[in-house]
């Protein structure tokens, strides 16, 4: 309970049950008068004396300045002041929110002033208590056995190029839509070379492949000379693997499995011989058949029923750049004296109109076999393509090329250098409570203090505990209220 007497004036003075700066100086004063010896005092200082008067005086001077000291001390202090609380804050860059107290801005810009210490762990776990308080439950770095990188292989979708080159900068005019169909007639051994077949399904046989070799675009579309003796039922797809071989070319066999089809219906096979397509969609299935390298296609008949399916192929003189295999129940046997025939279609095409991506340099002009990343700076779908073909004049340029993610027209389009090529190795996740995790206030808070706390890699989320040690993962119809974002799609272990 503060108490009121001489030493405890208003203003400079701290109004307080403690002892105040200037009883502090004056009973050091007063003392100062005593004898060491005896305790006595040398010089009459009783209330009301000349000399009291006078050491009441010196008191409070020194203690004034004293006071006037600590103060100015306190305002050099972001936690500490209140005078200099807005400079402070504007040297930060801080705009406090309307209902924010003295306490909540001086714990800001507190958390602020703990950004020059760098992302340490107790650096940032200081600056989000001074946000969140009790709310916050964790703040959680990903490890580097749950980190994952975008794109999994580095050029996959950007250009890894010298900072100086020179880059053709577009905009493309025209929407570009995805997989308008195969255009390149890929990897073939042709139909017409066919004099025998090879039976799958009631024989034994389900399996069955042939090796081929890459021509650097992405796989599309498979396209097989099929017959049956009986009408069929059941779906059949094919799949494509790596080839391992002793000898390439002679004893391929597939290895790792790259891509399968979407499965297609055994009843298209007609009693008699028919070309059957087997179509590979999505960025998955579309896999990039680098050149010169070999692959493996196999047929997979093992849902079919009704009969057998019959594959084309060569018996007599055999030229394929490949081999047979057959997958005899145990393992695949490759025969160098047949070859199945195939025709592999690669890519897909869209014309589109471009114009400069800078209108006042000199017309930029494409040409086939130009490498172009798309729409850079959208991560969903930004994509590489080449140029298939270019032409026109001025504002009726157009190129070719094949999209396989949708574009807006006005999308930016570039030659490169675009280093694209990211992971959640510097992901961190700042673990609150669900009402937290949805509070636009502290969001703010949170992001401005790790734009400045954090190295430019990091990445970070805010999302809520589930009670259990754990957060996520989001699943639709029951989020508990909370949004996508605040409850994050992965499921994680603190």
């Amino acid at each position: 309970m503060p108490l009121f007497s001489c030493f405890t004036g208003f203003g400079f003075l701290e109004f307080s049950s403690a002892p105040s700066e200037c009883e502090k100086v004056y009973n050091a004063l007063v003392n100062g008068y005593r004898d060491p010896r005896t305790g006595t005092m040398t010089i009459d200082v009783s209330p009301g004396t000349h000399k009291e008067a006078q050491v009441y005086a010196w008191a409070c001077a020194i203690a004034a300045a004293r006071v006037t000291l600590l103060r100015a001390g306190n305002e050099l202090r972001p936690e500490t002041s209140y005078e200099l609380l807005t400079s402070h804050e504007e040297k930060f860059g801080m705009t406090p929110a309307p209902n924010d107290t003295v306490a909540q801005r001086r714990a800001a810009l507190r958390a602020a002033q703990l950004g020059a210490r760098g992302p340490r762990y107790e650096a940032v776990w200081e600056g989000l208590r001074a946000i969140y308080g009790d709310l916050l439950v964790a703040y959680r770095p990903i490890s580097t056995g749950e980190a994952e990188a975008y794109p999994p292989n580095p050029g996959e979708v950007g250009l890894f190029l010298r900072p100086d080159a020179v880059a053709k900068n577009v905009r493309i005019l025209t929407a570009a839509t995805r997989s308008v169909g195969p255009i390149y007639a890929g990897p073939t051994y042709a139909e017409s070379n066919a004099d025998n077949a090879t039976s799958l399904g009631d024989g034994g046989i389900y399996f069955a492949g042939q090796s081929f070799v890459g021509d650097g675009r992405r796989l599309a579309r498979v396209r097989l000379p099929l017959s049956a003796i009986d009408p069929l039922n059941g779906n059949l797809r094919v799949s494509v693997y790596t080839a391992v071989a002793a000898t390439l070319g002679t004893d391929d066999v597939p290895g790792e499995l790259l891509a399968r089809s979407r499965p297609t219906s055994a009843e298209v096979v007609t009693v008699g011989s028919s070309l059957v397509d087997f179509d590979f969609v999505g960025a998955e299935s579309q896999v990039l058949l680098e050149a010169g390298k070999r692959y493996v296609l196999v047929l997979e008949a093992e849902g079919i029923g009704g009969g057998e399916v019959d594959w084309g192929a060569d018996f007599t003189a055999p030229s394929a750049v490949g081999n047979a295999v057959l997958w005899n129940g145990a393992e695949w046997s490759p025969d160098i004296s047949i070859a199945h025939c195939y025709r592999i279609l690669t890519g897909v095409s869209m014309k589109v109109r471009y114009e400069n991506w800078n209108r006042s340099r000199v017309e930029t002009r494409l040409v086939a076999g130009d490498v172009l990343v798309v729409d850079q700076g959208n991560w969903g779908l930004v994509e590489k393509v080449t140029v298939l073909s270019a032409g026109g004049e001025g504002s009726e340029r157009w190129f070719e090329a094949g999209f396989r993610r949708p574009h807006s027209a006005g999308t930016h389009a570039t030659t490169g250098p675009v280093p694209l090529w990211s992971n959640s190795k510097r992901h961190v996740l700042v673990v609150v409570s669900a009402a937290a995790a949805v509070d636009v206030t502290m969001t703010e808070k949170t992001n401005a203090l790790f734009r400045r706390i954090m190295r430019s890699p990091t990445t970070w989320a805010i999302v809520q505990d589930n009670l259990d040690g754990t957060v996520g993962p989001f699943r639709l119809g029951a989020t508990n209220g909370s949004p996508l974002g605040a409850v994050p799609v992965e499921a994680i272990t603190l």
